[in-house]
């Protein structure tokens, strides 16, 4: 993960817990989605930003395959202010 998901009000956190933590969201939607059940998980986090975390629940909220979850922790937030 890179230092795109250390976003705003977290610069006190390392960028690898931030990347850290997006990763475990993503494995878990991506478990959700492999038993038949929606990616769109609870996620609880104090190193994700809140607008962040918004964004990754709301966009989970359609994935309904493995490459619309990537494409919410790979693409979709680069430069997310």
């Amino acid at each position: 993960m890179s230092d795109r998901f250390n976003q705003g009000g977290n610069d006190h956190i390392p960028v690898a817990r931030q990347g850290d933590e997006m990763a475990k969201w993503m494995r878990k939607s991506l478990n959700s989605l492999a038993k038949g059940k929606s990616a769109d998980v609870p996620f609880v986090s104090e190193i994700i930003s809140p607008a962040l975390h918004g964004a990754v629940a709301g966009a989970l909220e359609s994935a309904t395959d493995s490459g619309d979850v990537a494409g919410v922790f790979d693409d979709a937030f680069l430069g997310y202010p």
